[in-house]
């Protein structure tokens, strides 16, 4: 994120993370073998950061029918 502020030269831009989900497509075990590793890395990031927060509007967001990796465009 620090390279993304760098690149607008601005220390205190605003970041906004969407908090990845996984979509377990049927299945038991996780589709996103590293999705509990990410999402504590995400939470860690925006507490530590005042520019930083995290939306969890992704927990809603549905995925196709087909596709275990993309949220649909309606989400």
């Amino acid at each position: 994120m620090n390279l993304m502020r760098a690149a607008f030269h601005d220390n205190s831009l605003p970041i906004v993370i969407g908090r990845i989900t996984d979509s377990r497509s049927g299945q038991e075990e996780p589709v996103m073998k590293y999705a509990d590793t990410v999402r504590r890395t995400q939470q860690a990031f925006t507490e530590q950061d005042p520019f930083a927060t995290l939306s969890t509007v992704t927990e809603e967001l549905a995925y196709g029918e087909h596709d275990a990796w993309h949220y649909l465009s309606e989400g």
